[in-house]
């Protein structure tokens, strides 16, 4: 990897500061697949927890009005 990044129109970025910005980018990056992986384990568990519950059951009266008939 060569220690300066050039580019038309962009600024030069050059040894420690090279480092720096990769070093931010490289925290960003975990800190967005956390969240990525949180949001997919939440997802996850929301569709397990209504698979799970079952559907509620009618009411007395309902059933006996339908039954009525």
């Amino acid at each position: 990897m060569t220690d300066e990044i050039r580019g038309e129109g962009t600024a030069q970025i050059q040894g420690t500061d090279l480092a720096a910005f990769r070093a931010r980018q490289k925290a960003r990056n975990r800190v967005l697949g956390v969240i990525l992986i949180a949001l997919a384990v939440l997802f996850f568990a929301i569709t397990i927890v209504k698979i799970a519950t079952p559907p509620p059951m009618p009411s007395a009266q309902a059933a006996g009005a339908e039954m009525a008939h």
